[in-house]
């Protein structure tokens, strides 16, 4: 397979099964979220062997130009160009599936116009993508400018998504609901949408 998903959690880390977990809103500090890494296995080369590489969308993709400048153009079908036109019913149906929201206090906020980004970024990104299980586990999916996507799972099993748009599609809820101005200047972001299959996006300031 050209594109996989591979999620690796911190060794020794003791889970407890439960029937079902609800996800809880997280705080401003992750502190009751495990962090783990993501790692993409992908193809630098039309017929090379897959490389594996750590960090997020964008950081991933800059570390596949740096190996081949000529990645976008041999391998396109990665990350083709995402449909602007896509069937409306079928989004709104998706939209529908993020159950609640949460907007934190001020201390985590980020650029919307950022997020938009890396939300343009994440629907143009082939693959289905998988997450170990958790409950509370999360990874950077994007992050740019100090404005993070993060993709959480409180399922006691892996999930596996039926593409990244998916993904996009929380952080847009997020975008939706818990935009705001502040001071009267300027807009900023922050929150978390939670998809009722018990794994929720989380929108918030970060360091990249």
């Amino acid at each position: 397979m050209l594109f996989s998903l591979l999620l690796l959690g911190i060794a020794g880390l003791s889970l407890t099964a439960a029937a079902a977990v609800v996800s809880s809103p997280i705080s401003d500090g992750l502190e009751n979220y495990q962090i783990v890494d993501m790692q993409w296995e992908l193809q630098a080369f039309p017929s090379g062997p897959s490389v594996l590489l750590n960090g997020t969308i964008e950081e991933a993709h800059q570390q596949l130009l740096a190996i081949n400048p000529n990645y976008d153009a041999q391998l396109p079908a990665v990350f083709s160009d995402h449909n602007a036109t896509e069937n409306l019913p079928v989004l709104d149906s998706r939209m529908a599936s993020f159950s609640r929201h949460h907007c934190p206090p001020p201390g985590s906020y980020c650029s919307p116009m950022r997020i938009k980004e890396g939300i343009d970024y994440l629907y143009r990104v082939s693959g289905r993508p998988r997450h170990m299980p958790g409950p509370a586990t999360c990874s950077r999916v994007s992050c740019s400018w100090n404005s993070a996507i993060y993709w959480c799972n409180d399922n006691t099993h892996d999930i596996e998504l039926s593409s990244f748009g998916e993904i996009a599609d929380g952080a847009q809820y997020v975008a939706d609901h818990c935009t705001f101005t502040v001071d009267n200047a300027y807009k900023c972001v922050s929150g978390q949408a939670f998809h009722h299959d018990n794994w929720n996006v989380l929108v918030r300031k970060d360091n990249c």
